[in-house]
């Protein structure tokens, strides 16, 4: 409506001042042309579902929306909300972000206080009768640095940070994913209306198979190089899964938000140095000031690591497998 606006001005502008507009024929030829912007304009606007006829997923962050497109094909739209290069743990939305997950069909949204910054424009639209899924509640979550154990326990994805929070990085685990794919399935079939038909099958053999290819490659890493820092406490689930060891982080915290303070710094200095680790695996949020101080004081070198975003073809698979890939790169012969 707005691209319908701007135009239907600039036409009454031509018209107001320059007379050579204002010929019956030159007039009709103006009318048609308002009324062709305005419909280009509905056509071309960001209405999702609206455009095509099928429902609308809404989900928060690109490694979900990923995974959701991938199960539900072309049964429904899929938008994602936070773009692929910005920090989830950073984001706020618009007034636009709330319109859309306002007038979705169903919210996908990964909990445990991953997009705090969206928390309230999702209860906004909770409230308003939008269906929310939260992929931290069908998982079990391990716990962060801040509670002192590394267990995996049910959760709601409802604690915060501080005293025990949970870890919020699921998606960095394709086991986890198939449970919680599993469990997002039948509310997409029930909530949109729609036969997803052998889709979910397909694709927890996908999981499975990805896991298959990401456990043989983890095991080409000599055992006493598997040992990460990174750029905040990211990797608990994929260091669990495929069996190395998180020795440290410039930010340790659950969050990329929190700020590391000097004796910490020291700290990942000294790990580094004693347990001969040859990268620091910087991510979106990473202070990269702090992540090159660490780096000149210790010797490793910063590898830049995706892990909050997808690869460039838009695929979970392509996305994990080229984590695993830099990982293996940067530690199997020492870097």
């Amino acid at each position: 409506m707005g691209v319908a606006n701007q135009a239907g001005q600039m036409i009454m502008i031509l018209v107001m001042r320059y007379p050579a507009f204002r010929t019956p024929a030159r007039l009709v030829a103006v009318a048609v042309a308002a009324a062709l912007l305005t419909v280009l304009a509905a056509c071309g606007g960001d209405d999702g579902g609206a455009a095509t006829g099928r429902p609308t997923v809404v989900v928060t962050t690109s490694p979900l929306g990923a995974l959701v497109r991938d199960l539900v094909g072309d049964t429904a739209d899929v938008e994602v909300l936070i773009p692929n290069d910005l920090d989830p743990h950073d984001f706020q939305p618009s007034v636009k972000d709330a319109e859309r997950l306002a007038r979705a069909d169903l919210i996908v949204s990964n909990g445990a206080e991953l997009e705090t910054g969206l928390e309230g424009a999702i209860a906004q639209a909770r409230r308003d009768g939008v269906p929310t899924f939260v992929m931290a509640a069908h998982v079990p979550l391990r716990s962060g640095p801040e509670s002192g154990h590394d267990g995996e326990e049910g959760h709601d994805g409802e604690e915060g940070h501080e005293h025990g929070a949970s870890d919020p990085h699921i998606w960095l685990d394709p086991v986890l994913m198939a449970r919680g794919m599993a469990a997002l399935a039948p509310v997409i079939e029930a909530k949109l209306s729609v036969d997803l038909r052998d889709r979910p099958a397909q694709q927890r053999a996908r999981l499975a198979e990805l896991n298959a290819r990401l456990q043989k490659a983890a095991a080409q890493i000599p055992a006493a190089r598997r040992k990460l820092v990174t750029g905040h406490d990211s990797l608990g689930y994929f260091a669990r899964r495929y069996g190395f060891e998180v020795v440290g982080a410039v930010i340790p915290s659950l969050s990329s938000q929190a700020e590391p303070s000097a004796a910490q710094v020291g700290g990942v200095v000294a790990t580094i140095r004693r347990e001969k680790v040859p990268a620091i695996f910087s991510e979106t949020g990473t202070p990269r000031a702090v992540a090159e101080a660490i780096s000149s004081d210790s010797g490793a070198k910063v590898v830049d690591l995706t892990t909050h975003s997808v690869a460039d073809d838009g695929s979970y698979y392509t996305t994990m497998e080229n984590l695993m890939t830099t990982i293996a790169d940067n530690l199997r012969d020492g870097g």
